[in-house]
């Protein structure tokens, strides 16, 4: 099995060097192995691994890749999800194009659900301390 990994060890030496210049051993001398020896070893390829690079969109990040397109209207939508907390992003959407015309389409609905999320959670936090405080 140390022969292998030596030769191994020579054959991916000399597959990665540059421009095949690396010292070889002396490899006329090694005796013919039966293949059957092979079966038991853990990993033959020890000098080849490959590890994935990460996919940065997985990562979770904390900063904004564009403008919000709700900035300007954010304390709106807020008083209306106050006021109807049943209402959803596509009626809201709906109701934000026909107070600014041109302004607010159908294909922001996603990006307004996320936003409506992140406020909920926040504000379902919030209250759930206010009731505790009160409470206790």
């Amino acid at each position: 099995m140390a022969e292998l990994t030596r030769l191994q060890a020579s054959l991916w030496s000399f597959a990665w060097s540059q421009n095949g210049l690396v010292e070889i051993d002396d490899i006329s001398l090694v005796e013919p192995v039966a293949l059957d020896q092979f079966s038991s070893a853990p990993n033959v390829c020890d000098h080849f691994r490959y590890n994935k690079p990460r996919d940065k969109r997985s990562l979770p990040r904390n900063y904004r890749t564009r403008k919000d397109p709700f900035e300007k209207v954010w304390n709106e939508i807020q008083l209306k999800l106050e006021l109807q907390p049943e209402s959803y992003a596509r009626e809201i959407i709906e109701w934000l194009s026909e107070k600014h015309p041109g302004q607010y389409t159908n294909s922001q609905v996603r990006t307004l659900q996320r936003r409506i999320n992140e406020w909920r959670l926040r504000d379902q936090s919030y209250q759930t301390k206010m009731t505790q405080l009160m409470s206790g």
